[in-house]
């Protein structure tokens, strides 16, 4: 089992969206960016964090944004969103991340959102994916039943 942004697409995988949430720009407290009227002009002067996903995920989300912000320089990647939020908090990068992991992360480092319009309507689903065969299993099943229902 596993929850997760990315689609899982093989015959044995069955999944379930949990929920969807906001995309946001974050910066850290205080970044000149937070001053100046939001638009793409004020943003393309900062360089940007990028969280690498495994696979072609978010494809459709990935061009929407490379629209927005067609100059984006990217000067840090990872996988991990938590390096990243630790990064942004500390430096002048922005970043984008699901809005409810910015108000976990943002209890950690001194993070801000950057209101961009254009960002308000984007989000991301996450999703239980499981094997199938698991739902053969009692234990599993109630596992898995737990977890659809607590979201």
């Amino acid at each position: 089992m596993i929850i997760d942004s990315n689609l899982h697409s093989a015959r044995v995988l069955s999944h379930h969206v949990l929920y969807s949430d906001k995309v946001v720009l974050v910066a850290r407290e205080g970044h000149p960016v937070l001053k100046m009227p939001p638009g793409v002009e004020s943003l393309n002067h900062y360089e940007y964090t990028l969280l690498m996903m495994e696979g072609a995920s978010h494809t459709e989300l990935r061009k929407r944004v490379h629209e927005m912000f067609p100059e984006r320089r990217i000067s840090f990647s990872s996988y991990n969103l938590v390096t990243i939020a630790a990064l942004i908090g500390s430096s002048d990068l922005i970043g984008l991340m699901p809005a409810r992991f910015f108000t976990l992360l943002s209890r950690c480092w001194p993070l801000q959102v950057v209101d961009f319009a254009p960002l308000r309507e984007e989000s991301v689903e996450f999703s239980l994916h499981y094997n199938k065969l698991s739902m053969r299993d009692p234990v599993l099943q109630s596992v898995i039943t737990a977890i659809r229902q607590a979201f």
